[in-house]
C-alpha cells in the first residue's frame, strides 16, 4: 500500500506541473484520507422507515480527482461478495443530505429518457395497477409481434402474481453485481441536487437449477413507499424481456432497458408500425422475430438421428387416451400426443436384433389431459424406465436433419386432419423420431377436437413449452 501512495503521490505532482489541479484543491494527504475512505465499504445507506439499501458507496463531495475516476468508481470498489451467471435490472435512487432516499426510479427510464431523441418524453403506463401497467405495456406490441406479446405478457403476470416469493431482504443478504450494460452516463444528481446512483434492483439465473428460485427483487425497493407502480411494473417488465433475449443468445441489457423504456412511455406510440417491426434488426433485438421461441438458424447436415449417446436428453412418445364424455380416443388418433422429457439409457438387454428396444429415465412431467372431464394429469416421477422402440424416441441434437431437409430448430406448419380433429398450427422442430417424425414446440394454431375448440397453450398459463408428436406427412417445410 505505501508503493501505491507513492505512486499516486508521483502522479500528483506530474499532474500539478501540468497546471491539471490546482494547489489549492486538494493535498496529498486530504487525498490519501479520502482516496481511503472511498475503499471502504459503507453496508447502511438509509432509506427511511428503517430500511436499508446494501453496497453503495457514496462519492466524496470534496475531491475532483478526474484523472482517479475509473480507480474510485471501479465496481470492484463498491461491493464485495460473489458474481452472479445471470442477468439483471437496476435502479437509480437518489439521497438527500440526511442520506434518506428522495427518488426511486427504473435505470430504464432514467436512460431511455435522456437518450431519446423525441421532442416529447414522457413516463407513464396506462392504469392505476401493476396488473393493468403490465397488460397495457405489452398491448403496444400486439399488432406486429401477437404471438411473443401473448407470451411475455402472460409471463409477466404470473411473475406480478407470485412476486412475493421472489423478494429477497436486506437480512437476507444482497445481491451480486452483474456487469451487464453498456452506458455512456451515470445519474449524478437530481432536479433538487440530491446525489444520485445506480443500484441493483433485480437479478435472474441464467443457468438455474430445478428447484431453485430464477428471479430476486430487492424488497426494500420493491416496496418502498418512493417506488411507484410505474417502476414497479416495469422491472418485471425488464425481466421477463431479458429472460426472453438471453434465450436468444443476448449478451447484455442494452436493448432490453430501451425496448422497456419504448412501451412504458410514449415514445413508441410515435413509431410507425414499420419502424416497430425494425426493431428486431436492432442489436440485441434478434429475439423479437423469434416467435418466442428458440430457432436455429444453421443447417449442419447430420442425417443419423438414431445415434443416441447414454444419459442424453430425448422426447418420448407414451401414448395416452382422453376421455371425452363416454368415448374414449387415443392421443394419437387425435393427433395431440404431448411428449414426455427423458434421458436416454441405452438398449435394453435381451431385445431382439430386429425390433430393438431401449430404457428412457423419466424426468418429472406433468401433461394435462385437454378436454378430459376430470381435468385428468399424467405424472412420472424422475427415474421411472420407460421401455419404448426407437420410433418413439425423438433426438434433440441440434445439429440433425432429415434427408428432405427438415432440421432440429426449423420453424414449420402441421395440418392434420381425420373424422374426429382438425389441427392446423405451428411450431418448432425439437426433436427427430427414429422413423423421421417429429417432436414439434407448439407456437400457436387451431385445434378443434370431437367438436370443440380447444387452447392447448392455455393449459399451461403460459408457464411452460408444450411439445407435440406429429407425423412427417403433416409437417409443412
Amino acid at each position: 500500500m505505501k508503493n501505491f501512495f507513492t505512486l499516486i503521490q508521483t502522479i500528483l505532482i506530474i499532474s500539478l506541473s501540468c497546471n491539471t489541479y490546482s494547489a489549492e484543491l486538494v493535498t496529498l494527504e486530504e487525498f490519501k484520507k479520502t482516496f481511503k475512505e472511498s475503499l471502504r465499504i459503507k453496508g447502511e445507506k438509509k432509506f427511511g422507515d428503517q430500511k436499508t439499501l446494501p453496497i453503495v458507496v457514496p462519492k466524496p463531495k470534496d475531491l475532483d480527482m478526474r484523472k482517479f475516476q475509473d480507480v474510485l468508481n471501479n465496481p470492484l470498489f463498491k461491493t464485495k461478495g460473489g458474481f452472479s451467471s445471470g442477468g439483471g435490472g437496476n435502479g437509480v435512487v437518489c439521497f438527500n443530505e440526511l442520506g434518506h432516499a428522495s427518488e426511486i426510479e427504473l435505470l430504464d427510464y432514467y436512460e431511455g429518457i435522456r437518450k431519446d431523441l423525441s421532442p416529447v418524453k414522457a413516463i407513464g403506463m396506462k392504469g392505476d395497477s401493476v396488473q393493468d401497467k403490465i397488460v397495457n405495456a405489452f398491448s403496444k406490441l400486439e399488432n406486429t409481434y401477437p404471438r411473443l406479446s401473448k407470451k411475455l405478457k402472460n409471463r409477466a403476470l404470473w411473475l406480478h402474481e407470485n412476486i412475493e416469493q421472489y423478494l429477497i431482504a436486506a437480512e437476507d443478504g444482497k445481491l451480486s453485481p452483474i456487469y451487464d450494460m453498456n452506458i455512456p452516463f451515470v445519474p449524478q444528481f437530481n432536479e433538487q441536487g440530491d446525489e444520485c446512483m445506480i443500484v441493483r434492483f433485480a437479478v435472474q439465473l441464467k443457468k438455474q437449477i430445478e428447484g431453485q428460485k430464477k428471479f430476486f427483487f430487492v424488497k426494500d425497493l420493491y416496496e418502498h413507499k418512493l417506488t411507484n407502480n410505474d417502476t414497479r411494473a416495469g422491472i418485471i417488465i425488464h425481466e421477463i424481456i431479458y429472460e426472453e433475449a438471453i434465450k436468444n443468445g443476448a449478451i447484455d441489457s442494452d436493448f432490453v432497458r430501451w425496448l422497456t423504456y419504448l412501451i412504458g412511455s410514449k415514445k413508441i406510440d410515435q413509431m410507425s408500425s414499420n419502424e416497430i417491426q425494425g426493431l428486431e434488426y436492432q442489436p440485441g433485438g434478434e429475439f423479437l422475430g423469434s416467435l418466442g421461441v428458440s430457432a436455429n438458424t444453421r443447417r449442419v447436415m447430420n442425417y443419423d438421428f438414431t445415434d443416441l449417446k447414454s444419459r442424453q436428453k430425448v422426447f418420448a412418445l407414451d401414448i395416452y387416451d382422453i376421455n371425452i364424455g363416454y368415448r374414449s380416443y387415443s392421443c394419437y388418433e387425435l393427433g395431440i400426443c404431448e411428449l414426455f422429457k427423458g434421458e436416454f439409457l441405452g438398449r435394453k438387454r435381451g431385445s431382439s436384433d430386429f425390433l430393438p428396444k431401449f430404457n428412457v429415465m423419466m424426468r418429472l412431467n406433468k401433461v394435462k389431459v385437454p378436454l378430459s372431464s376430470s381435468q385428468a394429469v399424467i405424472e412420472t416421477q424422475r427415474g421411472e424406465n420407460l421401455v419404448l422402440s426407437n420410433d418413439s424416441i425423438a433426438n434433440l441434437d441440434k445439429s440433425i436433419c432429415t434427408r428432405k431437409g427438415a432440421c432440429v430448430g426449423d420453424i414449420v406448419g402441421v395440418t392434420n386432419e381425420s373424422s374426429q380433429s382438425y389441427l392446423s398450427y405451428t411450431g418448432v422442430i425439437v426433436g427427430i423420431f427414429g422413423d423421421g417424425n417429429f417432436a414439434i414446440e407448439l407456437i400457436d394454431g387451431r385445434f378443434t377436437v370431437a367438436g370443440q375448440d380447444i387452447d392447448i397453450n392455455a393449459l399451461y398459463d403460459g408457464e411452460k413449452s408444450v411439445v407435440l408428436f406429429s407425423k412427417e406427412s403433416h409437417v409443412s417445410y
